[in-house]
């Protein structure tokens, strides 16, 4: 028995169960992120890194299919980066890539659909009728669930509380700027977030009135958080994941505020600098993570991935735990507003996020891959050939079973000899 993409083993409340569970039926467990083995390891069970999907979606889709040789030319960069040290006596590899992987969304069209769901509801018919592909939810106070998921969801006017008009063709400064919210990936995390994501984002209305707010759920949870935002403090709109929507809600968010599990995948891939909160039990949180804390040193995955924390994670259960996180999503606000008022985005934090995301998404790629790229800096032109078009992780997880099996097969057959050649020796003496 194979197991491909474990869930929970980035998470210190759940890896312990999750890897001793996983243990009792797997053979081999194969791992979306470079840290995962080493949990199954503690498990006594075998396990590799074959990739995350998130990098998928981002080399498969659309016009990122051409990105799979632009990754690899960045591996062989940042494979020649780890071999020097700057004068600072700090790794170069993070500024290794001048280009960015990350997906690219519409921003005017999400400030279009804002316009239309929000600000003007009453132009736009429940059908979505009059333009724009929009699979969102407004969250009016006297709204109704829409009857699909992925049609234009409710246009229903809102009390006039909402930030200034923010249409396309208005100055990008004049915009309100856009708070990402992505509570989770299942029922039991966005329930939890939900309740934390709404006192945040009172504190910061009250901070800020120039805020407005997109939620991305799973498209099965799109209604159910439709009615959890309906009195929130800040207009907002509710994206299923997987629509394009999110896509550029994404990309024209100044900050996200991220559950610190798969969903900040998301956020990490658009370039979206985010903070990740944590709720829950302040007992158990701290029991878990201090039991797991040698394998699992940070709370969030793209920490995990890095090995150092670039991502502000916040324990809202601790002491000062909600104005911490408040005052970090600020300080990233802050930092987008001086990004889109200046050319340069040196020495902020949230241009310094976003060459640490990008860093996140090269160590998803698999690790075949990183090994080629390693292998020509060496000066190997065969292995520098094979690194420079990316082996996707669907690909590396079916080349990995292939392997298996083959392995599994070798296996059996000298089994079969050893039985053969124990009988042989029986019927000899």
């Amino acid at each position: 028995m194979v197991q491909y993409m474990p869930h929970g083993l980035w998470d210190y409340a759940e890896a312990s169960s999750s890897s001793k569970a996983l243990a009792q039926f797997a053979d081999h467990v194969m791992c979306g992120l470079p840290f995962e083995p080493a949990v199954m390891e503690k498990a006594a069970t075998p396990a590799s890194f074959v990739g995350h999907p998130i990098l998928e979606r981002l080399l498969q889709r659309g016009q990122f299919g051409n990105l799979r040789r632009h990754v690899g030319q960045l591996l062989q960069q940042q494979a020649a980066a780890d071999s020097s040290t700057s004068s600072s006596g700090i790794s170069s590899s993070r500024a290794a890539a001048a280009q960015s992987l990350f997906t690219v969304g519409n921003t005017d069209a999400f400030w279009q659909d804002y316009e239309r769901l929000v600000v003007h509801p009453a132009a736009s018919s429940i059908d979505g009728s009059t333009g724009g592909d929009s699979a969102a939810a407004s969250s009016s106070p006297s709204s109704s669930p829409s009857s699909s998921r992925m049609s234009a969801a409710s246009t229903h006017k809102r009390k006039a509380t909402s930030p200034k008009a923010a249409d396309a063709s208005r100055p990008k400064q004049d915009r309100p700027q856009l708070l990402c919210l992505l509570p989770g990936t299942s029922e039991a995390e966005i329930s939890s977030s939900m309740p934390a994501f709404d006192l945040l984002t009172k504190d910061l209305a009250q901070k800020r009135t120039d805020l407005a707010v997109a939620v991305i759920v799973p498209d099965l949870l799109v209604e159910a958080t439709q009615q959890a935002v309906q009195n929130f403090s800040l207009p907002a709109v509710v994206a299923p994941e997987d629509h394009i929507l999110s896509t550029n809600a994404l990309a024209a968010a100044a900050v996200a505020i991220s559950h610190p599990g798969v969903q900040s995948l998301r956020a990490a891939a658009a370039g979206t600098p985010m903070v990740c909160v944590r709720a829950g039990s302040a007992v158990l949180d701290c029991l878990f993570r201090w039991k797991n804390s040698k394998v699992l040193p940070f709370g969030c995955i793209p920490n995990l991935v890095l090995g150092y924390e670039a991502v502000p994670e916040i324990l809202l259960w601790s002491r000062g735990g909600q104005q911490a996180a408040v005052d970090a999503v600020e300080r990233l606000l802050k930092a987008a507003e001086s990004a889109t008022s200046s050319t340069s985005r040196s020495g902020s934090g949230w241009q310094q996020q976003q060459a640490d995301l990008q860093q996140v998404l090269l160590r998803l790629v698999p690790p075949l891959v990183r090994q080629q790229a390693a292998a020509a800096r060496g000066g190997q032109p065969a292995a520098a050939a094979a690194a420079g078009v990316v082996q996707s992780p669907s690909e590396a997880a079916a080349a990995m079973l292939l392997d298996l099996v083959s392995l599994r097969k070798q296996q059996q057959e000298e089994q079969m000899q050893a039985l053969v050649n124990s009988g042989t020796s029986s019927v000899s003496s």
